[in-house]
């Protein structure tokens, strides 16, 4: 068993905290331009048209992953708050929120709060996302077909400023997890 960082969003580790959330898309990094097809030959049993093995560079089946989000050290209480959680302080010591926030990416492992476990991963177009999947990501829409219209929303504003955007359709690694009390 690894165990690896994962970047969130605020609104994302929300999700996850409210149990609305248990799977999480990636964007394969570089991206098979030869296709992608299975293999008994390699330990990730997926390579390229190349015939080069695909590794999904957060791990395998029963891998842990420490979230990392934006956070910052109350003024007051010199513990950490984090930017997922309402109003004020988390701790109760009814200082306001802190207004520097740092940057995921600084988060420290010992300040990690959320430790998921991977329990399914697949290689998929982002378009291939089921309405069932959406609703696994952390959409709340309830109606048919609009949690999948609001993950595309997401996902635009994600990924489209980096060239991988829905219209590009990019290969994500779709991971599905359990949160580690």
């Amino acid at each position: 068993m690894t165990e690896r960082p994962i970047l969130f969003r605020p609104e994302m580790v929300r999700a996850i905290l409210d149990g609305r959330k248990s799977q999480t898309r990636r964007i394969v990094k570089p991206q098979p331009v030869a296709g992608v097809r299975n293999s008994p030959f390699v330990p990730s049993q997926l390579e390229d048209g190349h015939g080069r093995e695909i590794r999904c560079r957060y791990g395998y089946i029963g891998d842990r992953l420490y979230v990392r989000e934006r956070w910052a050290v109350c003024d007051h209480c010199g513990v950490v708050d984090y930017a997922a959680d309402p109003s004020r302080c988390c701790r109760g010591c009814d200082g306001p929120r802190p207004t520097r926030w740092k940057p995921s990416i600084y988060l420290r492992r010992d300040d990690s709060r959320l430790t998921l476990e991977i329990t399914e991963i697949r290689m998929e177009r982002v378009r291939e996302i089921s309405e069932d999947d959406a609703r696994a990501e952390g959409m709340t829409t309830g109606w048919f077909g609009l949690a999948r219209w609001e993950f595309r929303e997401l996902w635009e504003r994600i990924h489209a400023k980096d060239g991988f955007g829905w219209d590009v359709n990019p290969f994500v690694w779709m991971l599905t997890f359990k949160v580690i009390p």
